[in-house]
């Protein structure tokens, strides 16, 4: 695969319905690494999205491959899906 596959945009109203999806990827992702990540609400990553403090890479059926939000003022990422399953691994 090739940045071309995947469409990366930042986040936004659009991509609310992908939250629930995120949440359940991050935790499963933490699971698999054995670490324990605070778990994040929908409603948090959803509020991420609408502030455009997020960034969201879909695959080109519009399933989600990666997924990272910048946590308060800091430069901290989240990235779910590139531990137990094969995501992009955006990086700024």
């Amino acid at each position: 695969m090739t940045i071309q596959d995947f469409d990366i945009q930042v986040a936004s109203a659009q991509h609310v319905d992908y939250a629930p999806i995120i949440c359940d990827e991050m935790a499963e992702s933490a699971k698999a690494r054995g670490t324990g990540i605070a778990q994040r609400t929908p409603e948090y990553v959803a509020d991420k999205m609408l502030e455009g403090k997020a960034v969201i890479a879909l695959y080109k059926d519009d399933t989600c491959a990666d997924f990272l939000s910048i946590i308060g003022d800091s430069s901290c990422l989240a990235n779910p899906f590139g531990t137990h399953r094969k995501g992009i691994g955006i990086v700024f």
